[in-house]
């Protein structure tokens, strides 16, 4: 009884600091074993919230940039696109310095194409300024930046992350071996595996959907955390 007073005391907390996030699933609490009283003490609110908002820290902070890397790091952005879009009610912008997105995929992993600003940008440094406004217009909750290959200069970096703290938006960047953005990031999420989702022996369109094997990490990528498995993609 105590244990599920707990577990209740918990998701109510939860709802009342982040009142659209939904939650859904039951967390395992070793039902057929006997619950010790303060037995949950050591359990946060992040144990128990499913894997993908646990890995990435949905929903974002307004004000924060969170970091992707790795195989299926694009995918991880999708589904963020798809709910900031659905849960958040929120606009969503894209700036694409590499070419690499793909609307088919994006649309089969549930992002609203219609709602979406698509912006191409192979410039860094156009790429961070067009970042910079995005966020400064205050129109997007949620932008997306796949810088393109180079190295930013750090006055264009340090006024992103400026305007970012006054911006009520979330910024993901996509981190690629070539590019060297600057950007300083409040978050870190490093892909260590990944494998493409099969249906009826055929895989699903693009990036649309994956089985991920991911590694949260701090700003700095100096503290790991444990792997976290989950699987994202559309319908």
């Amino acid at each position: 009884m105590g244990a599920v007073l707990a577990l209740q005391a918990a998701k109510d907390e939860i709802r009342r600091r982040f009142p659209h996030v939904l939650l859904t699933g039951q967390p395992h609490l070793r039902p057929l074993a006997p619950v010790a009283k303060g037995e949950l003490e050591g359990e946060s609110e992040e144990d128990l919230r499913p894997p993908f908002e646990r890995l990435v820290g949905w929903p974002l902070a307004r004000g924060s940039c969170l970091a992707l890397g790795g195989r299926g790091a694009t995918s991880l952005a999708w589904k963020m696109m798809a709910r900031a879009r659905t849960e958040l009610g929120e606009r969503v912008a894209y700036v694409d310095g590499t070419r690499a997105f793909f609307p088919p995929g994006a649309s089969a992993a549930g992002v609203d194409l219609k709602s979406l600003l698509w912006l191409h940008c192979p410039d860094l440094g156009k790429a961070l300024r067009a970042v910079e406004l995005l966020l400064a217009s205050r129109l997007f909750g949620l932008v997306v930046f796949d810088p393109p290959p180079g190295q930013a200069n750090d006055v264009l970096a340090r006024r992103l992350s400026l305007v970012l703290l006054r911006a009520p938006s979330r910024l993901v960047v996509l981190e690629r071996p070539a590019t060297y953005h600057n950007v300083r990031v409040h978050h870190r999420v490093s892909v260590e595996a990944a494998k493409p989702q099969w249906i009826k022996g055929q895989p699903r369109c693009g990036a649309a959907g994956w089985e991920l094997l991911a590694r949260p990490l701090s700003a700095g990528g100096k503290r790991p955390e444990a792997l976290v498995q989950l699987s994202v993609g559309g319908k």
